[in-house]
């Protein structure tokens, strides 16, 4: 497996083929740059023309102007201006001293050779995000070897590395963020699954009270089912002995005997006394047995 440090040594290398070293600059007679492509501010005019080898040489330049005294174009403020009769931007001839700079980037005029730009403005100048394609960053052209990551207040590119490692940071940030928040949500989860627990559990202790309530109360009609048979019997026999009572009222002292007989009681205390008086004896001797 290649260490982290062959891996980084393999993509500068890459990086490095991909290279452009292609003239950023061209000149275009008699018509404006194509959009995107005009230079905007002296100072780019100054590197275009010196990247084509338009240098301030005595030579070519008769009266001198408008080279700076330190060889660069336009640095002592000559042949920069807002005019309308020149193109706009970056203009050039063959003698130096019909160089300038428009700073009228709307004129219409399409006199003399107008210098543009090869490649177009970076869509990104702040430094923080990366540029698709080589682009220009204020003075300087942003390829693929410098790095795609423009900061045009500094005229500044940076290896596109950046980018990668940029990328992938705001990558697992994104996920860190969507980690915490999944662990939140089943955090939340469980907490409503212990909820759900506790509230099963106490329900179950309410079934089981009232299991062994109803368990109770049946044990309760078992008994008093019980007590009922038991009286429903005695009432039959109640009813069979008043049954008795009445059909044999009207036998005669040998039913009356037999009647005193059967309730063991003493006949010759009731042999004179009346229905409802041996009913009575009867229920009394019937509920004392």
């Amino acid at each position: 497996m290649l260490s982290h440090a062959w891996v980084l040594v393999l993509v500068v290398s890459i990086l490095s083929m991909t290279g452009n070293s292609q003239q950023p600059y061209e000149i275009i007679n008699g018509r404006h740059c194509d959009p995107g492509r005009g230079i905007t501010n002296k100072e780019t005019c100054n590197t275009a023309l010196l990247s084509l080898g338009r240098t301030c040489a005595t030579s070519n330049n008769p009266t001198g102007r408008p080279c700076g005294s330190d060889g660069n174009w336009f640095n002592d403020g000559e042949g920069v201006g807002d005019w309308s009769h020149v193109p706009p931007g970056c203009v050039t001839a063959a003698r130096a001293d019909q160089t300038y700079f428009n700073a009228n980037l709307n004129s219409a005029s399409t006199g003399g050779d107008q210098v543009c730009k090869k490649i177009v403005d970076c869509a990104y100048t702040n430094g923080t995000a990366y540029n698709t394609e080589n682009c220009q960053c204020g003075t300087s052209l942003c390829t693929t070897t410098t790095g795609l990551y423009c900061t045009q207040s500094s005229n500044t590119c940076e290896n596109n590395l950046r980018g990668i490692v940029t990328t992938l940071e705001t990558t697992v940030a994104a996920e860190q963020t969507k980690v915490t928040t999944l662990e939140t949500t089943v955090a939340a989860e469980q907490t409503k699954v212990t909820t759900l627990e506790t509230t099963v559990a106490a329900e179950q202790t309410k079934v089981t009270t009232l299991e062994t309530t109803v368990a109770a109360e049946q044990t309760k009609v078992t008994a008093l089912e019980t007590s009922l048979a038991a009286e429903q019997i005695k009432v039959t026999a109640l009813q069979t002995a008043l049954g008795t009572i009445n059909t044999t009222e009207s036998t005669g002292a040998d039913a009356a005997k037999g009647r005193c007989f059967m309730y063991f009681l003493n006949c010759s205390k009731i042999s004179n006394i009346s229905k409802k008086k041996k009913t009575d004896l009867i229920l009394f001797h019937f509920h004392s047995h």
